[in-house]
């Protein structure tokens, strides 16, 4: 890419314009390509594993023992009762106004770099302005709160209604001869739209998990040519000295351009993937996580962009504006301290999830909404498989299997299983979070993860929506849990598409396999179904506290 501009600014905005045209196709390229490795990966048997004798089948059989079975209609149970789960909630609530405080921070750095361009710096035209730059607010509340269109349209609404009422007390307290309040909203909209419109297509569900991130690598790759011919265009000495040095070495001006667009590219391109390897290690040294990177992303293309406007009136104060982020940065890291602190318990518990791998964007939307909430309290463990693939990728897997070392990452023999379970992060991130451990298993070992799972996990959601005879996996795993976890840290979850008939037949055959050690055959509970909506947003959040409740 040669960029051939007389204007920072036009630079600027090429290099955007570049990296969205390459990064949208390659992350739909990435996130297929992965999805076809996962799937590949798990029908593989691993060849160094060998059975152990736990997982070998018993036939042991018990008298006939019959389970009591409810089934619980989700809507009907209260959402309130559980006081872990009313502390997540303020937690998350904590969380939003660290970023309302970190983007605030960053919208005063950029308006008091914008207002300097005015004969006179008014109280009421700083707030103005920084109000039209603490439009990243909205985006990043969508990621921290927003699952699903409903909440995102009420998030939108509320936060749109307190952006335009804000801007209508500045422009009826300002009194600007002049200026009318649908003018007053133009700025708003004029500094807002590209980097909305930009985010708004890396966030659609196919690429979510990688499209800002890929976005950000391209436009450092970009930013390579593009700067190079903006020094050159406005050093003429200087593209005249290089240039003379490639023709006396034989090259022709075409090629001499050519040659200066690829070698710009390679630099930036080595420069991003150096990047990009810092960032996974800071990711696994939990220093980031997936929150903040999604975040950052966010802030640092609404950063360049309004130092982009701030550049066409005064280029010092537009590089000033870039110091906005490093800003943000840090009051981040100050106030997670305090965050951090908010411990929901002493020892953080561990969520596991089990699922009919069938359901598809049901179990991604149910899944988001727990995960959204559960993170504060301890981390989620689960067997990675195609439904959520994509839904967890983290940077360093997208790193691993760009350079081909996702294999490293999966479940080969006891020994790998055993430190890959251990290994597992349980411990809060920077800023108070957990994470959710996906463990990758081969198509002969995945009942042995399943064990350890189970064992190592204080509570256990199991989403049973479409269960039937076709889903053998989920059959013996509810033979693990009825075995080997009490009733009272259990919940299945089930839907108008659940087999029941056949549902209960599984349990009452699980319950005759267990052993006589079982507690579930020493301390007998009933099997508790429990009947959710997927059209009913609330019905995620009573679950929730279900959950909640099995852990206060």
């Amino acid at each position: 890419m040669f960029i051939i501009s007389i204007q920072f600014p036009g630079a600027v905005l090429s290099i955007l314009i570049a990296a969205f045209a390459i990064a949208l196709p390659f992350s739909l390229i990435l996130i297929s390509s992965y999805k076809k490795a996962l799937i590949k990966g798990m029908g593989y048997e691993s060849t160094t594993y060998k059975l152990n004798p736990e997982n070998s089948e018993s036939n042991l059989q018990q008298e006939n023992f019959s389970p009591e079975f409810q089934i619980v209609e989700v809507f009907q149970l209260p959402e309130d009762t559980s006081p872990i789960y009313l502390k997540l909630k303020e937690t998350l609530g904590y969380h939003w106004f660290v970023y309302g405080a970190m983007c605030l921070v960053f919208a005063c750095i950029n308006a008091w770099c914008m207002v300097h361009q005015f004969e006179t710096i008014g109280i009421w035209r700083f707030l103005y302005v920084g109000l039209v730059f603490f439009f990243p607010f909205l985006p990043v509340s969508f990621m921290l709160l927003a699952n699903g269109l409903k909440q995102r349209l009420m998030i939108g609404a509320i936060l749109g209604f307190l952006f335009i009422t804000s801007t209508y007390i500045i422009w009826a307290s300002a009194a600007i001869n002049g200026m009318t309040f649908s003018s007053s909203l133009l700025p708003m909209l004029l500094y807002n739209i590209i980097p909305v419109c930009i985010i708004s297509v890396f966030r659609i569900e196919k690429i979510k998990a990688v499209g800002l991130f890929i976005y950000s690598f391209f436009i450092i790759c970009f930013s390579g040519p593009a700067l190079f011919s903006f020094y050159l265009i406005t050093n003429p000495e200087a593209m005249e000295t290089i240039g003379y040095a490639f023709i006396d070495m034989g090259f022709s001006a075409t090629s001499t351009l050519i040659l200066w667009a690829a070698i710009s590219i390679l630099i930036a391109g080595l420069v991003g993937w150096f990047l990009f390897k810092k960032i996974k290690n800071l990711y696994l040294q939990k220093r980031l996580n997936d929150i903040q990177l999604n975040a950052d992303a966010v802030m640092l293309l609404f950063n360049i962009t309004y130092s982009l406007f701030i550049s066409l009136d005064n280029t010092t104060y537009a590089l000033i504006s870039l110091l906005a982020f490093p800003a943000y940065k840090i009051t981040g890291y100050v106030l997670y301290y305090f965050l951090r602190q908010r411990k929901v318990k002493a020892i953080s518990p561990r969520l596991l999830i089990l699922r009919v791998f069938a359901l598809g964007d049901d179990s991604k939307n149910l899944f988001e909404r727990i995960l959204k909430h559960w993170r504060y309290a301890g981390s989620i463990q689960m067997i990675s498989g195609p439904d959520l693939a994509t839904t967890n990728l983290e940077p360093h897997e997208v790193i691993s299997f760009v350079s081909g070392q996702l294999k490293n990452s999966y479940c080969e023999d006891s020994e790998s299983i055993e430190k890959n379970i251990s290994n597992a992060d349980i411990l809060p991130d920077l800023d108070g979070t957990h994470r959710v451990n996906e463990f990758f298993c081969r198509d002969n070992n995945w009942k042995e993860v399943l064990q350890k799972l189970v064992k190592n996990s204080e509570v256990v959601m199991m989403d049973l929506r479409r269960f039937s005879e076709k889903f053998k996996g989920c059959k013996y795993e509810i033979e693990a849990l009825v075995k080997m976890v009490s009733l009272k840290n259990l919940i299945f979850i089930i839907d108008e598409t659940t087999d029941i008939s056949f549902t209960k037949e599984v349990f009452t055959n699980a319950f005759r396999v267990a052993g006589k050690g079982s507690i579930n055959i020493t301390e007998p509970q009933p099997v508790s179904l429990y009947m959710i909506d997927k059209n009913k947003d609330r019905d995620a959040f009573k679950i929730l506290n279900l959950l909640c409740s099995k852990i206060d």
